[in-house]
């Protein structure tokens, strides 16, 4: 087991260094660093399916970048890797974040503020920056003003979507293997989400600074939490028991494992598997108190 959280650790550092690498200065080093990644993975396959499940995507991403043009390079790691571990069971069941919610209208509320807030900060960074945008304005298509606008949102939504499945997804599950603190794992994925827009949009170092926050800021962790969608916690109500329940499904820095809480308060593992040393008693009010 210390063999392979050493060499989880190691996996994670190698992917952060890597992503500097490429939106950095895109090194030949990459290469070594891809091969280093797809020795790890396979030891995993062989040995640990969890850390298996967590990791593969990396070397795939990686390789991607180096080979693939932009856009194909950002798709085509989840259009592998997502079917890869879903379709089997035995991984499926590693996938904790690929959570559904409800969007109802405290998460719209929480919503517009956020959207009018981001959408301004980049306004107020293109006049006052006044970056170099010509790569970007090549890739607008010539068309109606109407068609742009839509092929903006759609771009908007899916863009998100990818950044959301791959910092908030894959990277925070991953980095919860040996990272107990959510402050420090929330920094992680912030820093590299900053890394990535270096070189887009908002670009630069001060680009770079606005994106970092921008992924950092705990507003969207509320908004995912309000909508029992996908990384926090997951609601769940159960009618056809006389007393109505939640299940909670509780980050690995707070508690392991599958739990139900009945408003009066208790709280029971449902999950044999997991020890009763690794599940410990917290109220809703603390748990929040610990994610916002």
């Amino acid at each position: 087991m210390k063999r392979l959280n050493m060499l989880n650790n190691m996996l994670s550092i190698i992917n952060i260094t890597a992503a500097f690498f490429y939106f950095f200065s895109k090194s030949q080093l990459l290469w070594l660093l891809v091969g280093i990644q797809i020795i790890i993975v396979i030891y995993f396959l062989i040995n640990e399916t969890s850390y298996f499940v967590h990791s593969l995507f990396w070397p795939i991403f990686s390789a991607s970048l180096l080979i693939l043009p932009w856009p194909i390079a950002f798709i085509f790691p989840i259009v592998v890797y997502l079917p890869l571990v879903l379709l089997n069971n035995k991984y499926k069941n590693e996938i904790q974040w690929l959570k559904t919610g409800n969007i109802d209208k405290t998460t719209i509320m929480i919503m517009i503020p956020v959207i009018i807030l981001s959408s301004t900060v980049l306004i107020l960074w293109v006049f006052l920056c006044k970056p170099d945008l010509t790569d970007i304005m090549k890739m607008v298509p010539a068309e109606s003003v109407i068609v742009i606008i839509i092929i903006g949102i759609l771009f908007s939504v899916f863009n998100s979507m990818w950044e959301e499945i791959i910092l908030k997804g894959i990277l925070w599950n991953g980095l919860e293997l040996f990272i107990s603190n959510i402050i420090v794992i929330n920094l992680f994925q912030a820093v590299l989400f900053g890394v990535m827009h270096y070189n887009g949009f908002p670009r630069g170092v001060v680009g770079a600074v606005l994106a970092g926050v921008y992924g950092l800021d705990n507003f969207f962790h509320l908004i995912n939490l309000n909508s029992a969608g996908q990384n926090y916690l997951y609601f769940k109500t159960t009618k056809s028991t006389p007393e109505k329940s939640i299940k909670l499904r509780i980050p690995k820095t707070l508690k392991t494992g599958s739990e139900e809480r009945s408003e009066a308060g208790s709280i029971k593992r449902i999950d044999p598997h997991i020890p009763k040393a690794q599940v410990r008693e917290i109220s809703v009010d603390d748990f929040l108190f610990h994610i916002l």
